[in-house]
């Protein structure tokens, strides 16, 4: 996987957004804390031609506020999805365990 971080070119990848690249859970109220250093190594990885798609277990009615929190903290991405995770090349999420490390 360390290679796909390296070279991301054409590859899919999947991030969470909260607990990944914002700080804790949001459910609809406040404002999450965004993670700066995650958002400059997604920045990192845009720039080097890596599709981004954001994933979220949000519900659908919050697609404008994570959208606009998003847009707000500068998150580059190609698309959002929500309550599934798409197909991808890589998966960052702070929920998720390697199988090698099992």
């Amino acid at each position: 996987m360390k290679e796909i971080l390296e070279n991301p070119n054409d590859k899919l990848l999947a991030i969470d957004l909260d607990g990944v690249i914002c700080k804790g859970e949001f459910w609809g109220e406040g404002e999450p804390e965004p993670v700066p250093e995650m958002i400059e190594k997604m920045w990192g990885w845009y720039k080097k031609g890596a599709h981004i798609v954001i994933y979220t277990a949000r519900q659908p009615r919050l697609y404008a506020v994570t959208l606009a929190w998003l847009i707000k903290h500068e998150v580059p991405f190609h698309g959002i999805a929500m309550l599934y995770k798409p197909g991808a090349d890589l998966y960052c999420d702070d929920k998720a365990i390697n199988s090698k490390d099992l």
